[in-house]
């Protein structure tokens, strides 16, 4: 692949996020519809405030994940993987001594643990217990705000930095809303780079938190329906309950990574002047 091959293949994938509706989403439009209904019936102070505690949320998890010592194990794992290209690699930012191909690859492996690991906490749900139910919805919002933060290392950005988190929660936000909104965000993350490439709270502070929780609620309702299922049949260890668990994980993590993916492919190519409009 080259520069070029990536902004083509940027380009199709651009298009095909343009043409998706509300029906191409992977979530039930009836249980959209329902949880929109219930969910305007919040007064605005109340949905304010929940959209302010939401934004502290995401900020202090972000903090967290950062400072425990498996993001240091796992930034080393990844400049060893850079490595293999350039053996004078001595930090994360000198990853951007490697070529795109190169930090594709290695962000495609990131990918790759992370869509194996939401398989296992998917399946592992489908046994359906309570207490699996309880932690996987929290589970999965760490595990997938931090396979956006090993995409961005991939790509040698320090996740530390104000600006770096300020884009990796914009990113993540954007691209775990439901597709018909998620191309509107696209095009909020493009305009953020012609003004520079400067990212603020107030980016995705402004980001449409009512679509991002109805598409939470979603799931969390689809892993109430598992759970009582599981009550109602004599066979506690459903095949097709472990398999609609790791797929419905597995769905969501390969959607929030290939739009983490392609949202630092584009960084890329915009500072290397590939993209002018």
């Amino acid at each position: 692949m080259s520069e070029k091959h990536i902004l083509s293949e940027l380009t199709e994938w651009e298009k095909k996020l343009k043409g998706c509706d509300l029906h191409d989403d992977w979530n039930g439009e009836r249980i959209h519809q329902w949880i929109e209904s219930h969910f305007h019936k919040l007064d605005r102070k109340s949905n304010g405030s929940l959209v302010h505690v939401f934004d502290d949320i995401l900020v202090y998890t972000y903090t967290i994940l950062e400072n425990l010592t498996m993001s240091k194990r796992n930034q080393q794992q990844i400049l060893n993987y850079g490595r293999i290209f350039n053996t004078s690699l001595d930090s994360i930012e000198d990853m951007k001594y490697l070529t795109i191909d190169q930090r594709t690859y290695i962000a495609s492996e990131q990918m790759k643990k992370a869509k194996l690991v939401a398989i296992t906490q998917g399946g592992l749900t489908g046994i359906g217990n309570l207490m699996s139910i309880g932690v996987d919805v929290p589970v999965s919002f760490l595990h997938n705000l931090r396979a956006i933060q090993q995409i961005g290392l991939s790509f040698g950005y320090e996740m530390n930095k104000l600006n770096e988190m300020m884009y990796c929660l914009l990113v993540f936000q954007v691209a775990s809303l439901p597709t018909s909104v998620r191309r509107k965000g696209w095009e909020m993350i493009k305009r953020d780079f012609k003004r520079g490439g400067i990212f603020l709270k107030e980016d995705f502070s402004s980001m449409p938190k009512d679509y991002w929780m109805r598409n939470q609620l979603q799931f969390i309702i689809k892993l109430i329906l598992m759970f009582l299922d599981r009550q109602n049949r004599s066979c506690k260890w459903s095949p097709v309950r472990i398999s609609v668990g790791a797929f419905m994980n597995y769905q969501l993590t390969s959607f929030i990574t290939e739009f983490g993916l392609k949202c630092y492919q584009y960084r890329y190519l915009y500072d290397k002047g590939y993209i002018n409009d």
